[in-house]
Formats: structure tokens, sequence, C-alpha cells
């Protein structure tokens, strides 16, 4: 199942079951949207800036909702002062120094918020084997407003193109409190029961496993630039993607993103429901860079045998796979391979560019506008023959690649 605008009311007739309430009515557990990114550099002062620039901006938008912070260890109210010395105090911080800070919508640690923004830089000298993290919350009531879509998704591209994220994820998820620990039963089970909801109470926690491999298929699934090269890059991406053009590519400055739908995926209700159909197909693009999961998504606590272990939690990474493995063969990517664009003499040159041929050894190269005949190749008796030119630079900069299958065709 596969929502349209027309089906936000699919996603709330789930709410009651897909989220936990406490016996006064009080949230423990929500479902709403996330945005979790990872980067490098998160201990340097321009990166941190930045971050205490993206407080700053999710506070002003978001400020009549946000409640909470906590400056020591204790929950507490939001005041102009407290607010202005965690800023400078982490404008001031150290390289060598780890740094966290969070603006809430609950109004006490054990309540899942509906608007919340955390940031941790890490250390330098951790800066090869852990990354630093930006999380947001939103309550799900923003796809319904004027444009909300349009600001979420404005969120995600605008902290890509920011701080060079190297992975992340942004959809469904389900919304825990700062104290989480003691709702890691809840999430398990809700977890098993919907798993096309992303698990992500320790996402802020998770900048070591973000070196090792994507967390795996979301509604926005961000891959940068070293991920998307492993994956054979974006051209091959989307000849995989030619059957399924419901999955949109977004290009940041940095990667891309894979978007499954123009709304969240379907929850995929284990006993009603089938697994949604975009996750599956993206987990099958990005399962060759995917995390095990071997950390475990949830950690040790007095409910032991309620929530994730290592076992339960590599299975959860593996939930879509053998879904993944009966899509189309010819989606797998396997007769795909980058060749560059090629054009004859006495052809119209598609492109303003330079050009390259090869004859006997000999190489020539011209530099040709687009529509123009593209010249014949000359040899040192003043001999003129018919070459086929590769195009080597286009002078707009974009892609000089063809896709190719192996029956040849193009």
């Amino acid at each position: 199942m596969e929502l349209n605008d027309l089906d936000l009311h699919y996603i709330e007739k789930w709410l009651p079951e897909a989220s936990v309430k406490y016996r006064d009515g009080s949230q423990a557990v929500n479902l709403g949207l996330i945005i979790t990114v990872f980067f490098k550099e998160g201990h340097t002062p321009e990166v941190r800036r930045k971050m205490v620039e993206c407080v700053d901006r999710y506070y002003a938008e978001f400020k009549p909702h946000l409640k909470k912070t906590l400056p020591l260890k204790k929950w507490t109210a939001i005041t102009e002062k407290n607010y202005a010395k965690q800023r400078q105090e982490i404008l001031d911080s150290s390289p060598e120094g780890i740094f966290d800070w969070i603006l809430s919508s609950g109004t006490e640690s054990y309540l899942a918020p509906d608007y919340e923004v955390f940031i941790m830089g890490k250390r330098i000298f951790h800066n090869d084997n852990d990354r630093s993290v930006i999380k947001l919350v939103f309550p799900l009531s923003l796809l319904k407003e004027s444009e909300g879509k349009e600001r979420y998704q404005s969120w995600l591209m605008w902290l890509c193109n920011t701080f060079s994220v190297e992975s992340g994820y942004a959809g469904l998820s389900f919304i825990l409190p700062y104290a989480f620990e003691r709702m890691f039963p809840y999430e398990y089970k809700l977890a098993l029961r919907f798993p096309g909801v992303m698990v992500d109470s320790l996402g802020t926690l998770e900048g070591g496993e973000a070196v090792e491999g994507l967390k795996g298929p979301c509604w926005y699934t961000i891959l940068g630039n070293p991920w998307l090269e492993k994956l054979g890059g974006a051209e091959k991406l989307a000849h995989r993607l030619k059957n399924t053009p419901e999955i949109e590519l977004l290009p940041y400055n940095d990667g891309l993103i894979l978007k499954a739908g123009e709304l969240p995926p379907a929850l995929g209700e284990a006993k009603t429901e089938e697994l949604p159909r975009l996750l599956v197909k993206v987990n099958q693009l990005i399962k060759p860079i995917r995390y095990d999961g071997h950390n475990g998504l949830h950690f040790y606590s007095e409910h032991e045998n309620f929530q994730f272990d290592k076992e339960s939690t590599m299975k959860w990474y593996r939930r879509f796979d053998e879904a993944s493995a009966a899509l189309d063969k010819d989606d797998e990517g396997k007769s795909w391979e980058p060749v560059r664009i090629t054009c004859w003499s006495g052809e119209k040159s598609p492109f303003d560019g330079r050009w390259a041929t090869i004859i006997n050894g000999t190489t020539q190269y011209t530099h040709t506008r687009a529509g123009q005949i593209m010249p014949d190749f000359e040899d040192k008796h003043g001999q003129k023959h018919r070459a086929s030119w590769t195009l080597l630079e286009r002078d707009d900069g974009g892609n000089v690649f063809a896709v190719k299958t192996d029956a040849g065709n193009r």
C-alpha cells in the first residue's frame, strides 16, 4: 500500500495503536516525523557555528512549542539566559571536547515530544571513526498544514547542503521521551508490528555506526558521495529505478537523496498489510552499503528480554531483504555499465563540449557547439576518415555518460 495526497487519514487511523499513552493521557511514545543526519568536522569552529545556527533556526520557527532544555542534568524551562549561555558555550568549546544541546516540547523528561531539536558535536580525534549528528522532530500534523511537506523537505535539504551530510534518513519514526530507556519495551513491540517505521531512539548515539554503513530505508534515505560511489553513482541508481518512477532522486551538494513517494510509505502492519513496496525497493538498492546492526538498537536495561538485543536488531535490519530479493532481477543493476556519450562524424553534436577520437593509435581532439556537425578525423597525410568521437567534457558541467545494458541498448 502506498499513500497519496488523500491518504493522510491512513496514518491517523493507526495512531492509537502505533503510539503509547500514560494513564493520564499524556504521551509516552509518539508516531511522528524525524530528520537524522550524520556528518564529519563537528569539532571545527565553522561547523559548530552552523550547528548553533541550526538550533537558532529551529527555535525561531517553532518557539511557541518548545518548552524545556537540559543545561546541566535537570530538565529546565527554556529562558533567554540559559539559551544564550548554552549557545555561547558551544561557540567557545574546544575541538577536543564533545557537546550536545536539546530543545524540546516535552514538559517532562518522560514525555514524548511533538517538536525537538538535538545537536551533538564530536571530538577532533574521533573525526574518522565517529560522526556528529543533528536530529529534528516534527508532529505528523505538519504534513496536513499548507506547504507542510515543502517545509519538511526544505529542512532536510538545508541540513544536507549546510553540513555536507554523509548519511541519514527522514520519515516516520517512533518518538520516545528524553528518558527513553523506560520506553524500550514499547518501541520494541511497535517496531515488530510496524516495520515501515524507523527505530531511532538511539539515533543521536549512532555516529559510530554511521561510519560503517547506512541504517536502512526510510521515506527519505540520504546517500553522501562516498556511499553513492560504492553503489555505482547516480546514473546507475537512476537506471535501476527506471521501473519505479515513484522514487525520486533529490541531488544535494555532496550526494543524493532517495525519496520514496510524495508522502511517507505505509506502516506495513504485520498482520494486515504487505511490506511498503517503495521501502523494499530502496532496501534493495542500498543493501550493499547497509550497516548490519551488530551493536544493537537498544542498550542493556532492566527490560532485557523485552527490547532489541543483538540478534533481534540484526533481524530488524534484514526485515525487507526477502521481499527485496523477490523483486525483478532486471532491477539489480548487474547489466549496467557507464559508457561515455559518442557521436559520429557528420552527425550533429548534442552538447557544447570537448571530444576525442583515436584512429590507428593517433588521438585527435575537437571542441563543438550543440548542433554543430562533428568533423572527420584527418590523418598525417591529410586524408579524412569518418570517426566516432567520445565526449570528454561538457561546457555546462553536465553528465558525459549514457546508460548501456549488456544488450547494447542506450
